[in-house]
């Protein structure tokens, strides 16, 4: 998070023909850099659930954030969000865990060199976890794989997703 005022992200100039003005673009990224960089300078304790408030819909006890050449990514224990760099416009992807469910949550979400490919790593159990491969066009899932909970995700150059779990590798994609 320290570097976080030296980022892309933090500098990136508002579409100043978006309709809304940049104006409205300039407040939400300085109150989502604001929220972000809260913890870092101490106002708000490691308990306390975030909330970020984005002019657009407020996102409560936030969990997670990732960011690609196209999206900032939110989520939460049962939603995820994607804030668009150039539009500016706050999406909620159609995917939804109940938060009621205890065992299973959005733990994370991994981003790669596709930029409307993501995954969505669902903790199912402490030691199996669910994959879940996003398609941000089309806001539906390409595929899902239960794994290990340490078995990692990437992408390789050209944006295909794999899983590399034990001694081998899955190519996620057909």
């Amino acid at each position: 998070m320290k570097s976080l005022k030296n980022s892309s992200f933090f500098y990136f100039q508002a579409n100043e023909k978006h309709p809304d003005g940049p104006e409205k673009n300039e407040f939400l990224f300085m109150n989502i850099i604001e929220q972000l960089l809260n913890e870092e300078r101490g106002a708000a304790p490691e308990n306390k659930p975030k909330t970020l408030n984005t002019g657009q819909e407020i996102i409560y006890d936030l969990k997670g954030v990732s960011m690609n050449q196209g999206y900032v990514f939110f989520h939460n224990f049962g939603k995820a969000w994607k804030l668009d760099l150039f539009t500016k416009k706050l999406t909620r992807l159609s995917i939804y865990i109940s938060e009621k469910e205890e065992q299973t949550w959005i733990k994370k979400v991994r981003t790669g060199s596709n930029k409307n490919i993501v995954a969505l790593r669902v903790e199912q159990t402490p030691k199996l976890d669910c994959i879940i491969i996003w398609d941000l066009q089309k806001d539906q899932e390409i595929g899902s794989f239960d794994v290990d909970s340490n078995a990692l995700y990437f992408q390789d150059g050209e944006g295909n997703p794999f899983l590399a779990e034990k001694d081998y590798i899955l190519n996620c994609t057909q």
